[in-house]
């Protein structure tokens, strides 16, 4: 039988750095293991967890309308080129999914994609 590593068992990289399971999971941005990078990560996990609960709360609030980068940038008062980080996390984590064909257009004039919850049926 194969026991579960524990949250709190620490791991040492190469650099000297340790740091914990749960650390490591929950810093949200990548590092690779120096002090100074796991520093900084811990620094933009912050704000982009922040970041992807902003998000998925208003794309909650949009329903199955939904919401484009584009708008949810002008909605939350977020830069345009910091959106894509946070959406793509939250596509892969299997939160939110694009609505298949359905495009609207950008205050650019482009076509993007619109966003619902995982759970939502247009």
């Amino acid at each position: 039988m194969t026991t579960q590593p524990s949250f709190f068992e620490t791991h040492n990289y190469e650099h000297g750095q340790s740091i914990t399971l749960l650390e490591h999971q929950t810093l949200g941005a990548p590092h690779n293991g120096t002090p100074e990078s796991i520093q900084v990560a811990m620094s933009a996990g912050l704000k982009q967890g922040d970041r992807k609960g902003r998000i998925l709360r208003w794309i909650a609030f949009c329903g199955e309308s939904g919401a484009t980068q584009d708008e949810l940038s002008i909605a939350l008062f977020i830069p345009r080129q910091s959106m894509t980080a946070p959406m793509n996390a939250l596509e892969r984590e299997g939160q939110i999914r694009k609505l298949d064909g359905v495009t609207r257009t950008s205050q650019y004039g482009a076509g993007c994609s619109v966003y619902v919850l995982a759970g939502e049926t247009p």
